[in-house]
Protein backbone atom coordinates (compact mmCIF):
# COMPACT_ATOMS: atom_id res chain seq x y z
CA UNK A 1 0.00 0.00 0.00
CA UNK A 2 1.20 3.26 -0.89
CA UNK A 3 1.78 5.99 2.17
CA UNK A 4 -0.09 9.07 1.21
CA UNK A 5 2.03 12.35 0.83
CA UNK A 6 1.95 14.75 3.70
CA UNK A 7 0.51 18.07 2.84
CA UNK A 8 2.66 21.10 2.97
CA UNK A 9 0.78 22.87 4.67
CA UNK A 10 0.67 20.13 7.55
CA UNK A 11 4.23 19.84 7.65
CA UNK A 12 4.23 23.59 8.32
CA UNK A 13 2.09 23.79 11.42
CA UNK A 14 3.87 20.75 12.64
CA UNK A 15 7.12 22.78 11.84
CA UNK A 16 5.69 25.84 13.68
CA UNK A 17 4.74 23.79 16.62
CA UNK A 18 7.80 23.08 17.37
CA UNK A 19 9.52 26.16 16.94
CA UNK A 20 7.12 27.27 19.76
CA UNK A 21 8.47 24.39 21.47
CA UNK A 22 11.44 25.43 21.80
CA UNK A 23 10.53 28.97 22.42
CA UNK A 24 12.05 30.15 19.21
CA UNK A 25 10.36 33.29 17.67
CA UNK A 26 9.41 32.39 14.51
CA UNK A 27 6.10 33.22 11.84
CA UNK A 28 4.66 32.07 8.58
CA UNK A 29 4.91 34.41 5.87
CA UNK A 30 2.43 34.19 3.37
CA UNK A 31 2.56 35.44 -0.63
CA UNK A 32 0.12 36.16 -3.61
CA UNK A 33 -2.63 37.98 -4.13
CA UNK A 34 -6.28 38.05 -4.20
CA UNK A 35 -9.05 40.21 -5.43
CA UNK A 36 -12.01 41.99 -3.81
CA UNK A 37 -14.32 44.50 -4.85
CA UNK A 38 -15.05 47.68 -2.38
CA UNK A 39 -16.74 50.86 -3.45
CA UNK A 40 -17.57 49.67 -6.47
CA UNK A 41 -14.39 48.94 -7.95
CA UNK A 42 -12.20 46.07 -8.03
CA UNK A 43 -8.57 45.65 -6.40
CA UNK A 44 -5.69 43.32 -6.23
CA UNK A 45 -3.60 43.09 -3.79
CA UNK A 46 0.05 41.20 -3.31
CA UNK A 47 1.56 40.38 0.11
CA UNK A 48 4.74 38.74 0.50
CA UNK A 49 7.10 38.58 -2.64
CA UNK A 50 7.73 36.06 -5.43
CA UNK A 51 10.26 32.98 -3.49
CA UNK A 52 9.29 34.37 0.15
CA UNK A 53 9.92 31.40 2.13
CA UNK A 54 7.32 29.85 3.89
CA UNK A 55 8.87 30.76 7.86
CA UNK A 56 10.90 32.90 9.45
CA UNK A 57 12.79 32.33 12.49
CA UNK A 58 14.18 34.71 14.86
CA UNK A 59 17.53 32.74 16.03
CA UNK A 60 19.15 33.44 19.87
CA UNK A 61 22.07 34.70 18.03
CA UNK A 62 20.24 37.49 16.55
CA UNK A 63 20.00 36.13 12.80
CA UNK A 64 17.13 35.08 10.84
CA UNK A 65 16.50 31.57 9.34
CA UNK A 66 14.07 31.20 6.42
CA UNK A 67 12.86 28.22 6.14
CA UNK A 68 10.45 27.21 2.60
CA UNK A 69 9.06 23.84 3.28
CA UNK A 70 8.40 21.45 0.68
CA UNK A 71 6.41 18.18 0.72
CA UNK A 72 8.17 15.13 -0.22
CA UNK A 73 7.90 15.47 -4.25
CA UNK A 74 7.80 19.33 -3.86
CA UNK A 75 10.27 21.26 -5.59
CA UNK A 76 11.47 24.85 -5.06
CA UNK A 77 10.09 27.44 -7.65
CA UNK A 78 13.37 29.88 -10.00
CA UNK A 79 12.14 32.40 -7.36
CA UNK A 80 12.75 30.48 -4.34
CA UNK A 81 15.99 29.42 -5.79
CA UNK A 82 16.67 32.49 -6.49
CA UNK A 83 16.30 33.75 -2.51
CA UNK A 84 18.27 31.04 -1.52
CA UNK A 85 21.13 31.84 -3.76
CA UNK A 86 20.42 35.46 -2.41
CA UNK A 87 20.94 33.93 0.80
CA UNK A 88 23.52 31.73 0.36
CA UNK A 89 25.64 34.63 -1.02
CA UNK A 90 25.53 36.70 2.25
CA UNK A 91 26.04 33.75 4.26
CA UNK A 92 22.15 34.35 5.40
CA UNK A 93 20.65 30.71 7.15
CA UNK A 94 18.07 29.01 4.38
CA UNK A 95 16.57 25.49 5.00
CA UNK A 96 14.50 23.63 2.32
CA UNK A 97 12.58 21.55 5.07
CA UNK A 98 10.67 18.08 4.39
CA UNK A 99 9.63 17.25 7.92
CA UNK A 100 10.24 19.30 11.39
CA UNK A 101 13.08 16.20 11.64
CA UNK A 102 15.11 18.35 9.09
CA UNK A 103 14.76 21.56 11.21
CA UNK A 104 15.84 19.97 14.51
CA UNK A 105 18.21 18.67 13.01
CA UNK A 106 19.30 21.87 11.23
CA UNK A 107 18.82 24.24 14.70
CA UNK A 108 21.50 21.94 16.69
CA UNK A 109 23.88 24.21 15.28
CA UNK A 110 22.23 27.41 17.17
CA UNK A 111 20.50 26.03 20.07
CA UNK A 112 20.99 23.51 23.28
Amino acid sequence: MKKPEIPEKAIQKTILEGLAWRKLWAFRLNSGGTRFQGKGKEYFVRFGFPGCPDIVVLLPDGRTLWIEVKSAKGVLSQPQKDFKKKCDERGIPHLIAHSWDDVAQYLKNFTN
